[in-house]
């Protein structure tokens, strides 16, 4: 066994929970029985079960470790019972221990549900399970392996050129087959010559499939033959048949006597007359009936419906006994473990179950229980054990060593019971499937030719194969499928089946592969289109957030508190950690850090981090609301934000999330947060409050600062006293302006070397008309007009003229004009962009709205149909 826990599953409703290494570590192997999806059942559901385990050993039975039968109720709070300590690892493990042979355990489970409350976990007719093993390519059920692997060995070419690939159609195949070769195994008095013409046909239709089967049709010419010769051999025997009964005639009253002696001699452990014996067993149970067992012993089983003595007239007698002792060599003996159930045909958990384990052997070749059940219990008015006249008997024997030679081969030692449904003798579990289709098709069967009880079952067996691999969904059946399905329909058809309805439904079924072929197509070819739009559409937004980011960075400060990031072929970054480039927000640098395999976690971790911190003032700090989004970029809503408020400092420089989204979900092909590769990240950043010099200088706080008060003309800095001003270079200047003056000078000391005005007011005007224009070209390109330029360049002339030196100050605006030029040309592009980005999006958007409505379509015609539908 390969691992240490491992679910076996019984039905739709149960399963085996193994723990090869206990559930608690226990060195014991573990197994438990529990209800399966009971999350599902409606509330107070229960289960009244009676099961036992056992785990076989495959070199000696009587070894096997069962354990004692459990009765249980399943429930809610305890939907599974079984043993902790099973069986010793050690003893499992054990070389030649006999439970593992090569590699494989076999644990058997048998079970019997007593009653149900709350909804069926599964309908009737789905709840019987039969395994099957694979054989060459063929799902068989485990009693005819070895048969199929026999003839595989005699016949290795038998199915090399087979060709039907549907699972369904190549087990009903090989199960017809079988039951050709099990009508051949019947004496030439069994079989008919109608027999021998139907399994012709039959074999005729084996080899268009594809089978080689020379050597069967060889053995069928020899079976045909010895027909012939037993119906020549009939006709003498019948002759001397006629010589005999008149010498028997004379015998007659010999004969009389010879039977009236033997009737006495059984009378201590027979039944006496037809009434007292055969009667019992009404018309479900035979009376002395051969029963096979475990490839080893042949047992028969006796009734007494009257009882076997005086003291036990009025209750039934059930024995079991070993058939035919006598013949057995002396000293033979029979160690079972057998249980005999008078079943309750109304309530099973009423049923009556008898166990014992005894010795059989020459002195004792019979047991069972004098007392099973009253008579008055058995005939009472629906007590449910007679239904119509009819008692069930079953016996379940487990021979647990054998002394003596065996009764019986392997081979024939494997019993599947049947049933009569309409003449057709089939398995138990598909009684419901062919009643309900005599039931709507009650002419199926009319002209139905065959008579031979084996050909019968095949030809049922396949024609419900036939429904079943019909009941598959289109997308399942392929066109060889529906090829061989049309077929084995002409060949149930020739076999005498009235299937008009049949042919009707497998028209449909071929239709609607053909549908779902073309929807399909259609399918693919709409999804190819979505994604190229999809793609475009990615491209378009990302030239979008690129021309954006120029603008921003062409208009010299922040355009808003939003910056994007796009991260390029993101599920191939080998760096555990990655930076955006810095961006600047309320005049800090910022960037954004991300660990694309997460930090610690199997998630996406991403935080803000300030740029350059390591240079900035001790004792800076830093208080901003930061939203960190991973953009879902099919469905903007689907984008997982999520917001916060922080300080940075010197000791805590980022912050952010580190399970910021789980990695399945980006690289989850349907969840539309990687296209084309690329991950989109949007931070957005508002600062409150700063402390410790800013990043980004901001010119406009060096200016001065006037008084609000409902607006200061240029005439009111006429009427400051010079009293109230401070003197820089010879410039009289409000103390509000001194800074950004002072730093003019250091930076450009010749500003004023040839300045011819001498007088102070004029000299403090024209120092404000530059300060004016410093503080004009300090606004975004976004801010200024073509006027607001040329106005500028006015001023620049004008201080010119007066004898300032501002070179540098030309050559800013001029780069301010060449920007300004940028930004609306920029503008004017990312208009057109995104025009034609919302055009995409719409045809996109209707464009999975056709591939959904397509997708419903092509799910419907996907669909499988039921028995039901079929039948």
């Amino acid at each position: 066994m390969s691992s240490s826990n491992i679910l076996f599953r019984l039905s739709d409703s149960l399963f085996v929970f193994v723990g090869e290494n206990g559930i608690k570590n226990n060195d014991h192997l573990s197994l438990f029985l529990e209800v399966d999806n009971h999350g599902s059942l409606p509330i107070g559901w229960r289960r009244h079960v009676k099961f036992s385990l056992t785990v076989s050993n495959q070199l000696s039975k009587k070894l096997s470790v069962k354990d004692h039968e459990s009765q249980q109720w399943y429930e809610q709070k305890s939907p599974s019972w079984g043993r902790l300590s099973m069986l010793p690892l050690n003893k499992l493990h054990a070389k030649d221990s006999g439970f593992l042979l090569n590699g494989d355990l076999k644990i058997f489970v048998e079970m019997d549900v007593l009653e149900v409350i709350g909804k069926l976990d599964v309908s009737e007719e789905t709840s019987t399970i039969m395994e099957t093993m694979d054989v060459n390519g063929f799902q068989i059920v485990p009693s005819h392996a070895e048969y199929v692997s026999r003839m595989f060995e005699k016949h290795s070419e038998l199915a090399s050129e087979f060709r039907p690939k549907n699972q369904n159609l190549r087990t009903a195949y090989i199960s017809f087959l079988l039951s050709l070769i099990e009508t051949m195994c019947q004496s030439p008095q069994e079989l008919s010559q109608d027999d021998l013409s139907d399994a012709h046909a039959a074999l005729g239709f084996m080899r268009d499939a594809g089978f080689k089967l020379d050597w069967l049709e060889k053995k069928l010419d020899e079976v045909a033959e010895k027909k012939n010769n037993e119906k020549a051999s009939q006709s003498g025997l019948q002759e001397m048949e006629e010589d005999l009964r008149d010498l028997k005639r004379k015998c007659s009253d010999m004969e009389a006597l010879v039977e009236k002696e033997k009737v006495k001699m059984s009378a201590a452990k027979a039944p006496l007359s037809f009434d007292d014996v055969v009667y019992v067993i009404f018309s479900s149970v035979l009376v002395a009936s051969f029963i096979p067992v475990c490839c080893c012993t042949c047992r028969y089983l006796i009734a007494y419906p009257k009882g076997n003595n005086s003291d036990h007239l009025s209750e039934l007698s059930l024995f079991l006994e070993v058939d035919q002792s006598r013949l057995l060599p002396i000293g033979w003996r029979r160690h079972a473990n057998f249980s005999f159930t008078v079943l309750n045909q109304r309530s099973k958990k009423l049923s009556r179950k008898h166990e014992l384990q005894q010795w059989f052997e020459q002195k004792s070749p019979g047991w069972g229980r004098q007392s099973i059940l009253p008579h008055n219990e058995l005939h009472a008015k629906d007590s449910g054990f007679l239904v119509n006249g009819d008692l069930k008997i079953f016996v379940e024997i487990d021979v647990l060593e054998v002394i003596g030679k065996l009764d019986v081969s392997e081979e024939t030692s494997t019993i599947i019971e049947t049933m009569d449904v309409n003449g057709f003798q089939i398995l138990p579990l598909h009684a419901g499937s062919v009643s309900r289709m005599f039931e709507r098709h009650s002419e199926l069967a009319s002209e139905f030719r065959p008579k031979n009880p084996n050909l019968r079952t095949a030809y049922i067996s396949f024609l419900l194969s036939l429904i079943e691999t019909m009941c598959q969904s289109p997308q399942e059946l392929s066109q060889d499928d529906l090829s061989d399905a049309h077929a084995a329909l002409g060949f149930m058809r020739d076999a005498g089946f009235k299937l008009d309805w049949l042919e009707k439904k497998l028209d449909e079924v071929a239709e609607k592969k053909n549908n779902e072929e073309a929807s399909q197509s259609g399918l693919q070819e709409m999804e190819e289109d979505l994604r190229d739009l999809k793609r475009k559409c990615s491209d378009m937004e990302a030239l979008v957030e690129e021309e954006k980011e120029f603008l921003s960075r062409s208009m010299g400060k922040e355009v808003d508190n939003k910056f994007t990031w796009v991260i390029r072929n993101f599920s191939s970054l080998q760096s555990e950690k990655i930076y955006s480039d810095e961006f600047v927000v309320g005049g800090c640098k910022w960037r954004l850090l991300a660990f694309p395999n997460g930090n610690g976690v199997k998630c996406l971790s991403l935080y803000l981090d300030v740029a350059g911190s390591e240079s900035l003032p001790h004792g800076w700090r830093r208080r901003a609301e930061l939203s960190l989004s991973v953009v879902n970029q099919v469905c903007d809503e689907l984008s997982e934000n999520k917001v916060t408020e922080h300080w940075f400092d010197a000791r805590d420089c980022d912050f952010g999330y580190t399970s910021m989204l789980p990695l399945d979900t980006i690289y989850d092909k349907d969840c539309g947060f990687l296209v084309n590769g690329d991950l989109k990240i949007v931070a957005l950043v508002k600062v409150f409050e700063v402390i410790g010099k800013l990043d980004v200088p901001e010119e406009t706080e060096s200016l001065s600062k006037v008084e609000e008060d409902g607006g200061v003309e240029a005439s009111d800095f006429l009427d400051v006293s010079l009293n109230e001003s401070m003197d820089v270079n010879g410039f009289q200047v409000l103390p509000s302006q001194l800074e950004s003056v002072s730093r003019i000078f250091e930076r450009h000391p010749d500003i004023a070397s040839q300045f011819r005005p001498k007088n102070q007011h004029l000299r403090t005007a024209y120092i404000n008309v530059l300060l004016s224009l410093i503080k004009t070209l300090c606004q975004s390109t976004q801010e200024l007009s073509k006027e607001d330029l040329n106005d500028a360049y006015a001023s620049l002339a004008y201080l010119t003229d007066a004898g300032m030196n501002l070179d540098w100050l030309e050559e800013k605006l001029e780069e301010m004009s060449e920007k300004k030029e940028k930004q609306e040309a920029g503008e004017k592009r990312m208009k057109e962009i995104e025009e034609e980005l919302k055009d995409l999006k719409l045809k996109f958007s209707n464009l999975e709205a056709e591939l959904e409505k397509e997708k419903a379509d092509v799910s419907v015609a996907r669909a499988p149909l039921s028995f039901d539908d079929v039948v």
